[in-house]
């Protein structure tokens, strides 16, 4: 699988072009770990560290649901960050394997391409509606 690439100037996650129309990526192993890398990279134009940028993904993992079962991750992109997915500039989809949320999903997660046209599958769309069911649990038998 393609791996994703970091310009922390535009703050854009770049998904490299493959050829093909659709693209498949791995949450975790084609983006956060990629970041991870980003960020220990040394210099970028003019010895600027590249911990400087914002965080791009707020990652949970690890947590135990139960003694022996640990969580085994998710992340969110840090769109209230300003960080958004960029396509190849052709016309593909993209498919995300894993758990890839979006910190805030009244924000938009990608950057538009003039004259192109994309899909973005995948996205962890149940964190949508967390809020929601989290208000409907509380007033669930409190009348």
């Amino acid at each position: 699988m393609p791996l994703a690439t970091y310009n922390g100037t535009t703050l854009n996650v770049e998904i490299p072009s493959t050829g093909s129309p659709t693209i498949t990526m791995a949450a975790l192993e084609d983006f956060y770990e990629p970041w991870k890398d980003f960020l220990r990279q040394g210099s970028v134009a003019g010895n600027m560290n590249n911990k400087r940028f914002p965080q791009c993904f707020r990652p949970i993992a690890g947590d135990p649901i139960i003694p022996s079962v640990k969580y085994q991750g998710m992340i969110f992109l840090r769109n209230d960050f300003g960080w958004r997915l960029r396509l190849p500039d052709e016309n593909v989809t993209l498919i995300i394997t894993g758990l890839l949320a979006l910190q805030s999903t009244t924000l938009a997660f990608h950057r538009e391409r003039a004259g192109k046209t994309g899909s973005i599958l995948g996205l962890a769309d149940f964190v949508v509606g967390v809020e929601a069911v989290q208000q409907s649990a509380m007033n669930y038998g409190h009348g």
